[in-house]
């Protein structure tokens, strides 16, 4: 082998690279370390390219362009190098990029929401977003299912403060499927939103009592169950008074173009498949609306929650200065009609801030009512509504007096307390 002086500048990786032209230099980079870093902070180039059969030293380098050559060479261009294309690719043409972003199509059909599970002693749930229902001996039932962004997209388009939250609209009609025909959701707590940032079991369950909980979990591991939702059912149900003479009468339109960029603004980032607001009118503390279900929209549902979630926009486009609100309270709601694609629905606020809502058919015909929903403005922070905890100084307690039963302890009491308050919660 003849080893020749470099006839480039060269940077060398075991030091000074005086003896580059010797043998000794090459014993040197055998036997010493491979100092790769500090030669390339020695070069001091904008840009590095790496020619050989692969890129094990730059693998950790960003702006360093790996082989095969010709990609490599893209990377560096993009990066801003100017590269002699015709050079590398002879009889090669330039071609204008695409103005719009990549589409992206998927051709493999998507997977299945949910399964037969009668095969497992399950019955069917009936319903688009659960799965099974089980039935205990003592009449307890239990609704299952599992829900992502992925086996229904429709979800991923509700975006509140950059979270993908489940809407409290899906909640409630949960409640009321589990209430079945000839019943109502007397009331449901709304204590934490469902986020759907991962893959997430759910269960819906109705106790003996007619009691309502909605939980769930990852659906990947045993990690506790989150109550999202609690509230009590009813048997009997009382239709909503219809509307009549279309649009209102003496009711001021408001404009609606463009209402959904607003939203965003106020932490509502609102996709394709919940933009179903179409018109509004306000008189006094009533606010109308017309409601159309997106074709994004998918599943068959008695009422689509898509379609009561957008009465709601109404009340944020009519609100003072725009305030973003979520549901967290739902009382008396009553489903008396299914199947409706689009809904007239009246608003009404109370004085203390709670809404009534009355909810028809495009002929006038009732659908859904709801006596009395508490709404609350959205935390410029946190979406979660939860226990906070406040520190409390060492002293809080001074000057207090604390009452308990002759001959009982204090400590003892107030753990036999904790323990009533924890059988109760659990």
């Amino acid at each position: 082998i003849t080893v020749s002086p470099p006839q480039v500048p060269i940077v060398s990786t075991v030091g000074e690279c005086e003896e580059f032209g010797t043998v000794a230099y090459w014993v040197r980079q055998v036997r010493e370390p491979v100092r790769f870093a500090d030669a390339v902070e020695r070069a001091d180039a904008a840009r590095i390219l790496e020619v050989g059969p692969d890129g094990s030293l730059t693998a950790g380098y960003d702006g360093i362009a790996m082989n095969p050559l010709p990609a490599g060479l893209s990377r560096a261009w993009v990066a801003g190098v100017d590269v002699d294309w015709a050079a590398l690719l002879p009889g090669g043409r330039l071609t204008d990029a695409p103005t719009y972003p990549f589409e992206h199509r998927t051709y493999w059909p998507p997977a299945r929401p949910g399964a037969d599970a009668t095969g497992l002693g399950l019955e069917p749930a009936g319903h688009p977003l659960l799965a099974a229902r089980l039935t205990a001996p003592d009449g307890a039932v239990t609704f299952t299912g599992r829900w992502s962004v992925a086996t229904h997209p429709w979800l991923g388009d509700h975006v509140i403060g950059g979270r993908t939250v489940v809407p409290g609209a899906v909640l409630a009609g949960l409640a009321l499927h589990a209430a079945g025909p000839g019943a109502h959701v007397r009331d449901l707590t709304i204590t934490i939103p469902l986020e759907l940032d991962i893959t997430r079991s759910v269960q819906v369950t109705v106790d003996p009592g007619r009691a309502v909980t909605i939980h769930s979990r990852p659906a990947d591991g045993d990690e506790p169950w989150t109550v999202h939702a609690s509230g009590t059912l009813a048997e009997g149900t009382t239709p909503p008074v219809g509307l009549g003479a279309w649009p209102p009468a003496g009711a001021e339109q408001v404009d609606v173009t463009g209402c959904y960029d607003d939203f965003a603004a106020h932490g509502f980032a609102y996709g394709p498949a919940f933009q179903g607001l179409r018109a509004v009118w306000r008189d006094g503390a009533d606010t109308y609306a017309e409601i159309a279900l997106p074709p994004e929209a998918t599943g068959e549902y008695d009422i689509h929650p898509v379609l009561l979630d957008a009465a709601l926009h109404a009340t944020i486009l009519t609100a003072d200065g725009g305030a973003a609100r979520v549901p967290f309270a739902w009382q008396g709601v009553h489903l008396t009609g299914i199947g409706a694609t689009a809904l007239r629905v009246r608003i009404t606020r109370a004085d203390s801030g709670t809404l009534t809502i009355t909810a028809a058919d495009q002929d006038g015909t009732p659908v859904l009512g709801v006596e009395s929903l508490t709404v609350r403005q959205l935390p410029t922070t946190e979406v979660v509504h939860a226990v906070g905890w406040v520190p409390v100084p060492a002293n809080a307690g001074e000057g207090q007096t604390f009452v308990t039963a002759p001959g009982v302890e204090l400590r003892s009491a107030v753990g036999a307390a904790l323990a009533r308050m924890q059988e109760h919660l659990a």
